[in-house]
């Protein structure tokens, strides 16, 4: 009787082992199954197997995770930035079943280095991590793609991405960099660890230039009125920047004669208050906090530029 007993138990024991093996490989993560290749623009993806195409519409690639015009992403993964679609793609694969398993071991592509390039990236190769940094990753790539300043963090996570790749020669080399630099980035980000006089921050050079470009706002060496349906953006000429205590960011790489350019950022910082209907131009008071009431429509016309930044069509 008590050899029965212990039998029982052990084959308890044995398909209890058996359910957890199965429950971990139904919720495992895909980071160390799938791998990365920047190609060449132009170029279709490499045939062979699944692919995914991060951000840059890669032709042959089996599944998109773009926000590009004329985009093929499944809907229930399109989002407004590359990066939100990977996102997507993390938490349904999360939760394991069938949808998109057959991804789970895809070569991820891109066929150019951007901020928005690089976070969709790192989300479906490390689609755990990315997803504990979802909200950084958004803010970063809203900042890189549309000017958002939705976070500090963002700016300057965006920031730190675009010097990483300015300082490597080409973009699979860019890739290498910015993606090794990436846990420990966000991990001092969402810290809130980033100093912001730190000499060696990568993100330094383009954080001051938003800064600057905000306190121009702020200040009235640029300003920021409306008319009618028009957002109008005055910017100091040379010989205004010239007389100005503060010049804006880039002031002795620029050519004689040439205007000073606000950062989009600081630009996109500063649009919302003046779209509100209640508040008439010229720039309010930059000590108003950022409205989600401003209208998207007059604010995507503003700023729609270029095939990344216009809505995919029916």
């Amino acid at each position: 009787c008590a050899h029965t007993d212990s039998g029982q138990a052990m084959r308890v024991r044995l398909r209890s082992a058996c359910c957890l093996i199965v429950l971990a490989a139904k919720a495992r993560p895909t980071a160390a199954l799938r791998h990365f290749r920047c190609v060449p623009y132009g170029e279709r993806a490499p045939a062979g197997g699944a692919t995914i195409t991060c951000d840059g519409r890669v032709p042959g690639a089996t599944l998109e995770l773009t926000h590009w015009t004329d985009n093929e992403t499944p809907d229930d993964l399109y989002a407004d930035t590359s990066t939100e679609c990977a996102l997507r793609l993390a938490r349904i694969r999360r939760v394991g079943g069938t949808a998109y398993a057959d991804h789970d071991d895809a070569l991820v592509i891109n066929n150019h280095f951007d901020t928005d390039g690089v976070l969709s990236a790192y989300a479906c190769l490390h689609p755990e991590a990315a997803l504990r940094h979802a909200s950084l990753l958004a803010d970063g790539a809203a900042a890189g793609d549309f000017g958002e300043w939705s976070s500090d963090a963002g700016v300057r996570l965006d920031a730190a991405i675009e010097a990483i790749g300015g300082a490597h020669g080409g973009d699979p080399a860019a890739y290498d960099a910015a993606l090794a630099a990436l846990p420990a980035l966000l991990a001092s980000l969402e810290a809130d660890s980033a100093d912001a006089a730190d000499e060696e921050a990568p993100w330094r050079d383009g954080w001051g230039a938003a800064l600057a470009g905000w306190q121009a706002l702020a200040s009235g060496d640029a300003s920021l009125s409306r008319a009618g349906a028009i957002a109008v953006l005055r910017e100091p000429s040379p010989k205004e920047e010239a007389e100005s205590s503060e010049p804006l960011p880039g002031a002795g790489k620029r050519s004689p004669g040439e205007c000073p350019r606000l950062p989009a950022v600081a630009l996109r910082r500063g649009l919302p208050p003046l779209l509100l209907d209640n508040i008439p131009g010229p720039f309010p008071d930059p000590s108003r906090r950022r409205s989600t009431a401003a209208s998207p429509s007059f604010s995507a016309r503003l700023l729609a530029s270029g095939a990344c930044c216009a809505p995919r069509t029916a």
